[in-house]
């Protein structure tokens, strides 16, 4: 069931930027009933992300609020409703445990009021110290093995609760300066077999039932995944399924889009990860990986392969 909370909106003070931040651009002047909000930290489509502290327990957490666009409507609060009500999905059952740990826990989802009618939500979730995949990807092979095999192993938790997460790219992951790897963003997670009545993903990571109006299943999860993947090892992105001319989304076939094999591009990795990339990103699903417990196979071998080549040079 979902936990929605109803209050009155506030309104951030307004500076000389006309941001509603502190005079450095990121330091809030304004506060979220209960929450100090201390800094802005991400933006999206009809939505801001705070760091924020909670004024009766001291925790820090982040908060995301949703606005109702006056082009789109109610579109983007029910985005921000599923979201949420993906996260209970994947909810520990007593509800006090985090999902995984390599999952972000979202708590609460709460409707701000404006003359009786819903003008946004703030969804309340962990704050994840660290940098997302775009904004930090210089990590070296063996360093990448790890953080795919955390967001892999997430993935194999979504999976057998018949979710699917439908948008891993690289900024949906943060890496914390320690190397845990969090998954984040479940506005277009579904349950898994769900038919797609219009084009829902990321074009650089979009699987092409993603496009058409297909099925997607736990192999749309690893087309994504393999699409982030060879992005961050070959320093740019697949051939994209909705490229962008003029401005405007035009769709391309998906058997008429070829990418160049990543071993091409980094002979420096081993074959068996680059091998296991491309099949990932293979348009027919019934191609690629038929599970992530593949994957988390293949990808567990060639950390293993890592290991042992360090530990001979040292020898």
């Amino acid at each position: 069931m979902l936990k929605i909370v109803r209050h009155d909106a506030t309104e951030p003070k307004r500076n000389g930027n006309g941001n509603g931040l502190g005079g450095n651009g990121n330091m809030a002047e304004h506060e979220i009933r209960g929450y100090q909000v201390l800094e802005k930290v991400g933006t999206g489509a009809r939505s801001v992300i705070y760091k924020v502290r909670e004024k009766k327990t001291g925790h820090l957490l982040a908060i995301k609020r949703v606005r109702r666009s006056s082009t789109y409507g109610d579109k983007f609060l029910r985005h921000v409703k599923s979201e949420f009500a993906s996260g209970q999905v994947l909810q520990d059952p007593r509800g006090t445990e985090a999902f995984h740990p390599n999952i972000v826990m979202m708590h609460r989802l709460r409707a701000n009021r404006r003359w009786l009618k819903v003008d946004s939500y703030d969804l309340i979730m962990d704050y994840i110290e660290g940098k997302n995949l775009d904004e930090q990807n210089h990590y070296t092979p063996p360093e990448f093995v790890r953080i795919f095999l955390q967001v892999s192993k997430a993935l194999r938790y979504i999976h057998a609760r018949n979710m699917v997460h439908a948008d891993i790219k690289p900024n949906n992951i943060i890496v914390s300066s320690n190397g845990k790897a969090t998954l984040i963003d479940f506005g277009f997670s579904c349950r898994a077999g769900t038919r797609l009545s219009s084009i829902k993903g990321t074009r650089d990571y979009i699987a092409p039932e993603q496009v058409d109006g297909g099925i997607v299943d736990e192999r749309t999860d690893i087309y994504n995944l393999g699409a982030a993947m060879y992005k961050l090892l070959a320093g740019r992105p697949l051939p994209a399924l909705i490229p962008e001319v003029n401005g405007d989304a035009h769709f391309i076939a998906a058997q008429k889009v070829a990418a160049v094999p990543l071993h091409k591009l980094r002979p420096d990795i081993p074959r068996s990860f680059a091998d296991l990339i491309m099949k990932c990103c293979e348009k027919d699903p019934a191609k690629r990986p038929q599970s992530i417990l593949e994957v988390i196979s293949v990808l567990e071998a060639v950390q293993v392969s890592f290991e042992q080549a360090k530990q001979a040079a040292a020898s």
